[in-house]
């Protein structure tokens, strides 16, 4: 009677570590396709571009402007970099070079390492092809990037926020899942560094 009463424990716990394995799956999934509709509808990423100011500033503000301004060129010429990699045909190696150091020159705090930047843009450059990104995806992945290089004062939730915003978008641009984590895993790298 005992041995049984084992056996059964011993089977319940099993299922109910598998069930919970894959509650964990479906939460997961969720939260992915939720991301994906965000993309899809438009909804703006974590992370965005203050707006201009319209009117002449004072002085405290200014400082805020000088950044907000130099943030949107550096937005730009990412935008400007991922718009060149065009669907279809592979990446060159100019152009690769030119995003990685627009990547790197985004940072205004602790800049990312060169190498870790350039295996960033490789793994960037093999999956943009696959997909058809349109410019209002070149944006928000523009802003995200940006935003991971100078993420050191975001909170945690913030930053992992912008990481699955990346891989959403990349989804939605008809990215495959398995190879949009690898330039999300990258990217996540590079804001690792800077937020030590």
């Amino acid at each position: 009677m005992m041995k049984k009463f084992s056996v059964i424990a011993v089977l319940l716990a099993l299922l109910c570590v598998e069930a919970t394995a894959q509650i964990d799956q479906v939460k997961r999934r969720a939260r992915d396709l939720s991301n994906q509709n965000n993309v899809r509808q438009g909804v703006p990423p974590p992370v965005q571009i203050p707006p201009r100011a319209a009117q002449p500033v004072a002085p405290r503000t200014v400082i805020a402007t000088n950044a907000a301004t130099v943030q949107a060129k550096n937005v730009a010429k990412i935008q400007k970099d991922l718009a060149a990699i065009k669907a279809g045909s592979s990446a060159t190696d100019g152009q690769k070079q030119q995003l990685a150091m627009d990547i790197a020159g985004c940072a205004r705090g602790t800049k990312p390492g060169s190498a870790i930047v350039k295996t960033f843009v490789d793994s960037l450059a093999v999956v943009l092809p696959d997909g058809t990104v349109t410019p209002e995806q070149q944006s928000r992945l523009a802003q995200n990037i940006e935003a991971v290089t100078n993420s050191k004062e975001f909170s945690p939730v913030q930053y992992d926020a912008i990481l699955a915003d990346v891989k959403a978008t990349l989804e939605v641009a008809g990215i495959k899942r398995k190879s949009a984590e690898v330039p999300v895993k990258n990217l996540k790298a590079i804001g690792d560094e800077v937020r030590r």
